[in-house]
Parts: structure tokens; C-alpha cells; sequence
């Protein structure tokens, strides 16, 4: 899809009392069996998902923006694939009811990735949900972001253990069907631009974080970094800062079961711990002793 000019997409609002979870209505949507989508061009493309999504991918199907302005007003989510969502290049402004950007395969779909890859762009979330969410790996390597969660870190009503607006997420993933097992989720930056400002954690994976750099300014209502498993901050043996994290306020600043910091900069306001390797696991706070 070559965007040059103005396009702007509208689906049926009409269609509003078909919009439960299994109804996948959207302004565009790619189909599944490994069906793709290439946005590309220097134009504007607006998408209004008046009824549930504004752009949405089936099952494997992989949807990539490498390029024009693409301005999403969508009901529940934004910018979705079961398979693969890759953001290279453009501009994308995105406001969600639910979440931002999202690759969750349905619970009976072994096939897709439930990935999502950022490698640059300039993008602009305000979502009632999450603002990137990848039920298996998220993976940003460039790209300038502005993520507001649920109206912020200070916005009443947010309750946790019914709701998620976290900044940047990781989850879902196991490594069985158990539902004690340990989640086998990654979530790596190595660079990028980051507000975030989230009632919900900022940025948060239910397995592994790794942030080897990236500019981060985090406002969160929750945990400014928080990772199940394990928590890795900058390189060994590094010769520059290339992380420099900033969090303005939070409950507990970051936390892992295990944390290991090796280089950058890092400055934490919080309520609680400011580093807190808690021990836990299972994706659940239960066993968390604060330390």
C-alpha cells in the first residue's frame, strides 16, 4: 500500500454490537494463511476504526510500516497482527480505547508469531490499554516514542488486578501449558527515544528485559522497569553510557527477580525501592520480597 497524498479509511460503526472478542472488524484488515501488508510513501493515511480496530492482521499475517503519516483512531486496538507487526520508518499516531500496537494471537493459534520489531519511525500512542504489546517478543532497536497509558501515571480509577496499560510489554508466553510455568518472554531494547508516561508499569515483560541503550524518560503509575525473571541494564565492559534512564516517578523503580546493571546512567524517583531484585517468578507479585 503506496500512500502519496491524503487517504482516509472509515469502517461501519454500525457494526458496533458484533465488536466481542471474537469479531476482528477493522478499517483494514489482512487476512490470515500468510497474508502481508507493506505501508510505505511520504502521503498521510487516516484510519478510523470506528466499530473495533483501526488496522488489523489475521492469523500469521505480517503487517509492516516502513514509511508515510498514518494517523489511527480506533474503538479497541490500533495498530494489530496475530503474526508479526515491523515498524521501520514513518509516522504513526495512533489513539486506542484499548491497546496501541499488538500481536496477540487467539488462544487456539499455534502458527503466529505474536511478535512485534521497531527499528524506527516516530511514533505517538495514547491508548486505554497498553501502548505496544507482544504476547511473545518485543524487539526496538530505533524509533522515537511517546506513549501515554490510561491518562498517565497519576490518572485515577486504573485498578491492576482487572487492567493493563503498561508503556512497553512482553507477555504471554510459556514454556508449557502449565500454569505455574515460567514465562519465556524477551524483551530487548538497544536504542531509541522513549516518554513514557503510564498508569500502569512503563516497561514491563513477564520473562526477560534487556536494554543495552536507548534515552528513556518514564512517569509510571506502577514500576518504572519491571521484569519477571531477569533485568539486564547496559553491557559488560562497555565504553560508553548507552543507556540513560530516567525515571520521574514511580512505586518501585526496577525490578526483576534478578537485576544486573552494567554500564549507563540512571536516575530513580520512587515511592518504594528504587532497585528491587525480588526473587520472584510465574508472572505473579506473589513471593515479590521487596530488597
Amino acid at each position: 500500500l503506496y500512500i502519496q497524498g491524503t487517504v482516509t479509511l472509515n469502517d461501519n460503526e454500525s457494526l458496533d454490537n458484533e465488536a466481542d472478542d471474537d469479531f476482528e472488524g477493522a478499517a483494514i484488515k489482512v487476512k490470515s494463511e500468510s497474508s502481508t501488508l507493506l505501508i510505505q510513501g511520504s502521503g498521510t493515511l487516516n484510519v478510523n476504526g470506528n466499530c473495533k480496530n483501526g488496522i488489523k492482521g489475521g492469523s500469521t499475517a505480517v503487517i509492516t510500516v516502513a514509511g508515510a503519516t498514518i494517523n489511527i483512531s480506533a474503538a479497541n486496538n490500533g495498530l494489530a497482527s496475530d503474526g508479526e507487526v515491523i515498524i521501520t520508518g514513518g509516522e504513526l499516531n495512533i489513539t486506542a480505547g484499548n491497546d496501541g500496537i499488538k500481536s496477540e494471537p487467539d488462544e487456539d493459534d499455534t502458527d503466529s508469531a505474536g511478535c512485534v520489531t521497531i527499528s524506527g519511525g516516530t511514533i505517538t500512542i495514547v491508548s486505554g490499554g497498553d501502548g505496544v504489546q507482544a504476547s511473545e517478543d518485543l524487539t526496538i532497536s530505533g524509533g522515537a516514542f511517546d506513549i501515554t497509558t490510561f491518562g498517565g501515571y497519576n490518572a485515577s480509577g486504573f485498578d491492576s488486578d482487572t487492567m493493563s496499560a503498561k508503556g512497553l510489554k512482553a507477555s504471554g508466553n510459556t514454556d508449557d501449558d502449565s500454569a505455574t510455568s515460567d514465562s519465556t518472554n524477551d524483551l530487548t531494547i538497544t536504542g531509541g527515544t522513549f516518554n513514557l508516561n503510564c498508569a500502569d508499569d512503563a516497561i514491563h515483560s513477564d520473562g526477560y528485559i534487556v536494554i543495552t541503550g536507548g534515552t528513556f524518560t518514564i512517569y509510571s503509575g506502577d514500576d518504572g522497569v519491571h521484569a519477571d525473571t531477569s533485568l539486564t541494564l547496559g553491557a559488560q565492559n562497555a565504553a560508553n553510557c548507552a543507556v540513560q534512564l530516567t525515571v520521574k516517578s514511580c512505586y518501585e523503580g526496577l525490578e526483576a527477580g534478578n537485576v544486573y546493571i552494567y554500564s549507563g546512567s540512571y536516575d530513580v524517583t520512587s515511592s518504594d525501592d528504587g532497585i528491587n531484585a525480588a526473587g520472584g517468578n510465574g508472572g505473579s507479585d506473589a513471593g515479590f520480597n521487596p530488597g
